[in-house]
């Protein structure tokens, strides 16, 4: 059965969240906010689990790669590391949650492309400011 509603999620520090609807054929809602938050939202509203689909970006499917370049230091690269590492279990945990609520969860590996306000203009045709967090979300329903 096809499900009415798709939830595009970008985990991390600030985690991007868009709802879109299949029916309607848009995004009525996109925002940034933190992991508890965005859990807490899906564990309180359980009753419409089987009328969404939850897409959530998950870094583990891709390899990191830190350039040695010489202007790239030890400590830079070793903090890419520590966040990218960070998010990618903040994505599994989110994912392994809201599945144990019931919902359906798909992982999905991140794109290079990142859309900027323009794009996502072009795209969707929502003009409101968004952050790349919430850019990256309304992507994935895009996407899907």
């Amino acid at each position: 059965m096809k499900k009415r509603y798709v939830v595009g999620i970008d985990p991390g520090v600030n985690t991007g969240v868009a709802w879109y609807d299949r029916e309607e054929k848009r995004v009525y809602d996109f925002g940034t906010s933190d992991f508890w938050k965005v859990y807490g939202d899906f564990a309180n509203e359980t009753a419409w689990r089987f009328e969404v689909v939850v897409i959530i970006e998950t870094p583990m499917k891709t390899r990191l790669y830190a350039r040695q370049d010489v202007e790239q230091g030890q400590r830079r690269r070793e903090k890419i590391a520590a966040n990218a590492g960070g998010n990618s279990r903040e994505a599994e945990l989110l994912a392994d949650g809201l599945e144990a609520l019931g919902y359906e969860v798909i992982r999905q590996k991140p794109t290079r492309v990142k859309w900027d306000a323009e794009q996502l203009a072009r795209f969707t045709g929502i003009t409101k400011r968004t952050s790349q967090h919430a850019r990256d979300a309304i992507a994935l329903c895009y996407g899907f």
